[in-house]
């Protein structure tokens, strides 16, 4: 049974996680506010936080919206713990982790990034097919981010998280890369498919072949073939049913056998509202599931109707996902 101290170290990583994810304003909005909001900073620490917030206008309504953020998600979740026969309040530590989460996945979110022209994204469920200066033809699933950065001597993609399928153009003098999740997938005249699942990176051929090196290792992936590379360990490559694997680009999700805890992972991508599991045991469940992407919003009830889960959702956070109560 999952202990208290667990699921506290569960969400800490969560909101680890998300917090890093937020731009330096960002980021020391949500510490200004935890310094100042209980009411007992000292002069000098007002002081400094006032100046703090004169120096630039983004400063002032970031920290304006992180307590609006707050409000909502503190007293939604203060509800739901009443509602628990036994339950103690939520500690501040619980609430600020709503409210970094929450600030995460706002529709504010990404307000105060500065962009490049090289930086190519996609929204939640949204997907956007570019063709890159060289020719390349890149489809970007929901929730992507990636840049762009060609010079004389090579062409290189950084793909930062999420889900894109190259159909690479031939250049024989430059070389086109793609660097994600610590490793790097060269193109040997070919189509492939990079898809990011918190620590692990997934490569699926469907087009001649590309060289991938990961972990100070180099492996030849060859049409039809995939590979997992997690925490630093390249896997073996396996066949791949490509039509299943890359079902996204027509529409669908398929997933045979999936861990709980990678197929949240995915619908995340596609889902308007985060999708976040509050007991680690249930990432193990495995899940066989084929969906469509335009009708996402029926997937989680039809979960919860075959796996021992029960939903929660809270505005400006997303749908938190318990073990169900009758599951020991």
């Amino acid at each position: 049974m999952t202990t208290r101290k667990h699921q506290d170290q569960a969400h800490d990583e969560w909101a680890d996680e998300a917090s890093q994810s937020l731009d330096p304003v960002q980021q020391d909005a949500i510490r200004w506010f935890t310094v100042i909001s209980d009411g007992q900073a000292s002069p000098e620490t007002l002081a400094a936080h006032e100046r703090w917030m004169q120096a630039s206008p983004d400063h002032a309504a970031c920290y304006a919206e992180i307590e609006a953020l707050w409000t909502s998600a503190a007293g939604l979740e203060a509800g739901r713990q009443k509602k628990k026969k036994g339950s103690r309040a939520p500690t501040r530590r619980q609430l600020m982790q709503l409210a970094v989460l929450a600030f995460a996945s706002s529709a504010g979110y990404g307000a105060y990034r500065s962009s490049t022209a090289n930086q190519l994204q996609t929204a939640r469920g949204e997907r956007r097919t570019v063709v890159l200066d060289d020719g390349t033809r890149v489809e970007m699933s929901g929730g992507t981010s990636l840049s762009v950065n060609f010079t004389m001597a090579e062409r290189k993609v950084t793909l930062d998280r999420g889900e894109a399928y190259f159909t690479v153009a031939r250049d024989a003098q430059r070389p086109f890369a793609v660097d994600a999740n610590g490793g790097r997938v060269v193109a040997l005249g070919t189509a492939f498919n990079l898809s990011i699942l918190s620590d692990q990176l997934e490569i699926v051929v469907s087009e001649s072949a590309v060289l991938v090196d990961y972990g100070g290792r180099s492996l030849r992936l060859d049409e039809g073939q995939q590979l997992t590379c997690r925490a630093g360990e390249m896997g073996t490559a396996r066949p791949s049913d490509v039509e299943t694997d890359l079902a996204w680009r027509s529409g669908r999700l398929v997933f045979l056998g999936r861990p709980f805890g990678e197929v949240v992972d995915v619908l995340n991508r596609w889902t308007p509202q985060r999708l976040i599991l509050m007991d680690d045991r249930l990432s193990r469940l495995h899940v066989t599931l084929v969906a469509r992407i335009d009708e996402i919003d029926v997937v989680l009830p039809q979960l919860a109707r075959v796996l021992p889960i029960s939903t929660r959702h809270i505005p400006l956070l997303g749908t938190l996902i318990y073990r169900a109560d009758r599951i020991v």
